[in-house]
């Protein structure tokens, strides 16, 4: 029998919440229980560029991070999530300076950023799991 996607989220999500080191879970609750809100509210490229500053100093932010960039490379079908850094796919989305034009559509970016918010409440209530151990 086949996966649904909300149960190839929700696997994801417990799996990432299951392997956290321990210096990890703090900030990955804190960050993933805001995270829907956060994303439905300022979308993906706010969203993400809000994680690539927290990350330097909470690490949970950074497993965040690589948590939804693996799950957008495997899940999102007809879109080329790049290969590389948090920061580094940000720059490819974005385009690296003003003059470059940005690698991603305005309907690719609606598609992602959909994504993203449901697998970011997989990724909330996982990190409740967590954080009631």
């Amino acid at each position: 029998m086949r996966k649904g996607l909300d149960q190839i989220r929700a696997a994801r999500a417990y799996e990432a919440a299951q392997t956290l080191a321990p210096l990890e879970k703090g900030d990955f609750v804190t960050m993933a229980q805001n995270l829907p809100a956060m994303l439905q509210i300022n979308g993906l490229l706010a969203g993400w560029a809000f994680l690539l500053v927290k990350q330097k100093k909470q690490p949970g932010a950074g497993r965040i991070l690589g948590t939804i960039l693996s799950h957008l490379r495997e899940r999102v079908l007809g879109l080329r999530v790049p290969v590389g850094s948090p920061d580094a796919v940000f720059r490819h989305w974005v385009g690296s300076d003003s003059r470059q034009q940005p690698n991603l559509s305005g309907s690719d970016l609606r598609r992602l950023t959909a994504e993203c918010i449901a697998f970011s409440a997989w990724l909330k209530r996982a990190a409740e799991t967590v954080r009631e151990d």
